[in-house]
C-alpha cells in the first residue's frame, strides 16, 4: 500500500520524511528494527536550520504537522475524511520513536541540541482533510494524552533527550489549548514540559480571558508558555501589534512566533513570494517593520516588565541595564507619557525566549505605567 496523496497539497509543503520502510503496523510492531532511513531527504530545510544556528539561533523546537505517511490509519498526511475529519490517524507509538530518532540526529551529526518536541499541530482542528491544502492529524483529547505519554517515554529510551522537554499541544485558538489542558489527568500533565499555544483566536470570543488562564496553567505546572504560531492578512501590522501587545500583556509567552516570514498569500507572510520561482514579490508590506520594532529591540534573555497598558510593552536587559519601551498608537497623532517613578530594575517577570526555557514565571517586582495628557 502506498502513501496516498491530497490532490490539493501544493509540492512545497509536502514534507519529506526519512524513515521510509514501514517498521511495524499501526498497533505497535518492533521499534528496534531500523527499515530504511534516508538521512539526505529535506536538504534544504536542513540547511535553513543550519543557517539559523549559524546567525545566533539558539532556543530550538522539532514539530511535526502529521505523522509520516505510513504511521497514519489511512496512508494520507493531510488528514482523515472519516467522521468528518475527527477520527484519530496516527500510530502514536512510532511518532514518537521517530521523532526522538530526529532529534537524537540532529544532535549529533549537526550540533543542533533540541529544547522541545512537540508532535502535533492543531490537534482539536476538524479542517484535517485527505483533500486539505497542507499536512495535518486529528486527534483528541484521549489520543494527545497518549501521544505525548509515548513521547516523553521515547526521548527518556535515547541517549542524551532526557532533559528535551515535550511540548502540547499545539492548538488553534486559546479556548481549545486550555480545554486540551484541562482535559488532562494529572499524570499526562506530568508528561508536558512546555505548553503551546497558537493565536488565532485573537480578540474574539473569551480570547483575554483564556490568555490569562493559560499563563496561570503554565505558572502552576513551573512550564514555559509559547505563542508558537500567530498569523493573520493585515498587511499594515495593526493586527499583529494588537495581538501581540495582548498576549505579552495577559499570557507572558516567553517565546511568540510568527506564522511564516514568506507566504504565497497576501498578508499572510511578512514577505509575499512566489514559490514556483523562490522569488520575493513587491515591497515590503507595512507588517515586516511593525514586527522589526518587536524583534528588533527585545532581545532574548530580556525580562518583560509589568505595564499599566498593553499598548505600552517593556522589557529590560539586566547585562546592559537598557530598558526597551515599545508603544503601539495604532496610526494616530498621540501622546504617551510614561511614568518611571515605580521602575524597579530588574524585575521577576518571565524572559523571552533562552535557554533557560521557563524563564522566570513568577511576579513581577516593578513596572511602568503609562498616563495621557
Amino acid at each position: 500500500v502506498g502513501m496516498v496523496e491530497s490532490p490539493n497539497l501544493p509540492w512545497w509543503k509536502a514534507m519529506e520524511g526519512f524513515w521510509l520502510v514501514p517498521g511495524g503496523g499501526l498497533e505497535g510492531g518492533d521499534l528496534s528494527w531500523s527499515g530504511h532511513w534516508d538521512w539526505t531527504r529535506d536538504e534544504k530545510q536542513r540547511a535553513m536550520l543550519l543557517k539559523a544556528r549559524d546567525r545566533g539561533a539558539s532556543v530550538f523546537e522539532l514539530f511535526s504537522n502529521s505523522p509520516m505517511w505510513w504511521m497514519t490509519r489511512n496512508k494520507n498526511p493531510a488528514g482523515n475524511d472519516r467522521k468528518n475529519c475527527l477520527d484519530d490517524n496516527a500510530a502514536p507509538r512510532l511518532h514518537a520513536s521517530y521523532l526522538a530518532t530526529v532529534a537524537k540526529k540532529a544532535a549529533t551529526d549537526h550540533g543542533i541540541r533540541f529544547d522541545s518536541v512537540e508532535a502535533m499541530n492543531e490537534p482539536s482542528a476538524s479542517w484535517w482533510s485527505p483533500s486539505g491544502t497542507q499536512e495535518g492529524c486529528h486527534l483528541d483529547r484521549r489520543a494527545q494524552a497518549l501521544l505525548l505519554f509515548e513521547l516523553r517515554r521515547a526521548l527518556d529510551a535515547t541517549p542524551g533527550l532526557q532533559q528535551v522537554r515535550v511540548s502540547g499541544s499545539d492548538e488553534n485558538t486559546y479556548d481549545e489549548a486550555l480545554e486540551s489542558w484541562e482535559a488532562l489527568q494529572p499524570a499526562s500533565r506530568q508528561t508536558v514540559g512546555q505548553i503551546n499555544v497558537h493565536g488565532y483566536q485573537q480578540m474574539d470570543g473569551a480570547a483575554d480571558s483564556s490568555r490569562a488562564a493559560l499563563y496561570r496553567a503554565a505558572a502552576k505546572a513551573n512550564v514555559p508558555l509559547w505563542n508558537s504560531e500567530y498569523g493573520e492578512e493585515d498587511e499594515s501590522g495593526m493586527s499583529l501589534a494588537a495581538n501581540l501587545n495582548q498576549d505579552l500583556f495577559l499570557m507572558h509567552p516567553t517565546v511568540w512566533c510568527y506564522w511564516q516570514f514568506l507566504d504565497e498569500t497576501v498578508g499572510w507572510g511578512l514577505l509575499r513570494f512566489d514559490p514556483d520561482s523562490a522569488t520575493v514579490l513587491g515591497p515590503p508590506p507595512g507588517k515586516l517593520f511593525v514586527m522589526a520594532h518587536y524583534s528588533r529591540h527585545i532581545r532574548p534573555g530580556m525580562t518583560m516588565l509589568r505595564t499599566s497598558a498593553p499598548d505600552v510593552v517593556a522589557a529590560y536587559d539586566h547585562q546592559s541595564s537598557k530598558l526597551v519601551l515599545v508603544v503601539t498608537t495604532y496610526l494616530a497623532r498621540r501622546t504617551t507619557r510614561i511614568d518611571l517613578s515605580n521602575f524597579e530594575s530588574g524585575g521577576n517577570g518571565p524572559e523571552t525566549g533562552s535557554n533557560q526555557g521557563a524563564g522566570r514565571l513568577g511576579g513581577v517586582g516593578g513596572g511602568l505605567w503609562r498616563s495621557e495628557p
